[in-house]
């Protein structure tokens, strides 16, 4: 039974569809991305995070502008003692907003927590809504206490005990300082819009809601069948790594510059990198979505010591159709 379950899910994936329709290219694309660098707390400092963050959200600003679609930006960047929030706002009509506040380090996840409430009442159905993190992840996957193991992969967001955070003997002075990636799925869940999640944090394949991973094919097999089941959140993940595994930034010859899966995306996206030079570009392809995104950092980062991972879905979510550029 179960290996004809297999046969009959395999077949739906290789016919899967895209959910992309007209009204999807009237939407606004807004962009959340936290970065923090650690460096002036008791956690391992990171170097080329801040880096990602900007990279990032220069890339996705001129894929937008390239589909005549408005851009809003709001970014959360602790850069040493520099804390602060970034408001980027390129609207189609009207004046184009840029404009820096200083927060707190024990604000941070607040701030970002209701920058995405406020999100829930502005956007709507034909938006697309980018999340994206820079920086450590929490290491919990191996405890046999489930109000420790639900930590795994959660987005550090303050001054934590670390790198002893196996012992975890200060779980209630960190948890203020954690995002659970369950709770940043709830918040995205009350945004209207189709999200995206991009996590460059080590555990972070702990987003990756799958049964298929779970071995109950049956469950996913029933969910195929009916596709108002899947993603009723709207919501789509990549991540840098898997649940048990950790995320690495790239070195070459003595000099950090991004992230390996954040190198590997911006690449897929088209974001061009020459000699001491490097900034947004065209990607190769007019036609981006969740799963070819996916498949191009996946194969981008084969020979490095993480994997990058998704949900298994036969439902894919165009991102941008760009006009001039052949759709491979």
């Amino acid at each position: 039974m179960r290996k004809l379950a297999l046969m009959i899910l395999l077949s739906l994936l290789l016919v899967s569809c895209e959910m992309n329709n007209s009204d999807y290219e009237k939407g606004a694309v807004y962009l959340v991305s936290c970065s923090l660098d650690y460096r002036s707390t008791t956690v391992n400092s990171l170097v080329c995070t801040n880096e990602d963050q900007k990279a990032v959200i220069e890339q996705f600003s001129y894929l937008a502008s390239l589909q005549g679609k408005a851009f809003y930006s709001y970014s959360f960047t602790q850069d040493g003692n520099n804390i602060y929030e970034r408001t980027l706002k390129r609207p189609i009509l009207g004046e184009p907003v840029d404009r820096i506040n200083a927060i707190t380090l024990s604000s941070y996840k607040n701030n970002v927590r209701k920058k995405l409430e406020y999100l829930s009442h502005i956007t709507n159905s034909e938006d697309l809504i980018i999340f994206y993190y820079a920086g450590h992840g929490v290491n919990s996957y191996k405890s046999e206490d489930e109000n420790i193991r639900y930590l795994n992969g959660a987005m550090v967001m303050g001054n934590i005990v670390f790198p002893d955070i196996g012992d975890w003997r200060s779980l209630d002075e960190n948890i203020i300082y954690l995002y659970p990636l369950d709770e940043l799925r709830l918040d995205l869940s009350e945004i209207p819009g189709r999200k995206l999640i991009l996590l460059d944090s080590c555990y972070s394949g702990e987003i990756i809601k799958d049964e298929l991973k779970e071995g109950d094919i049956l469950t996913l097999l029933s969910k195929l069948t009916n596709p108002s089941r899947i993603y009723s959140d709207d919501i789509w993940e990549i991540s840098g790594s898997r649940y048990d595994e950790q995320s690495f930034e790239e070195i070459y010859d003595d000099e950090i510059f991004h992230g390996i899966f954040t190198s590997a995306l911006l690449s897929e996206l088209g974001y061009r990198y020459e000699e001491q030079w490097e900034g947004a570009g065209k990607p190769s392809s007019g036609k981006i979505s969740v799963y070819s995104l996916y498949e191009g950092i996946r194969r981008r980062i084969n020979e490095k010591d993480q994997n990058p991972d998704t949900s298994s879905s036969f439902v894919d979510l165009v991102l941008f159709t760009l006009p001039g550029i052949a759709r491979t």
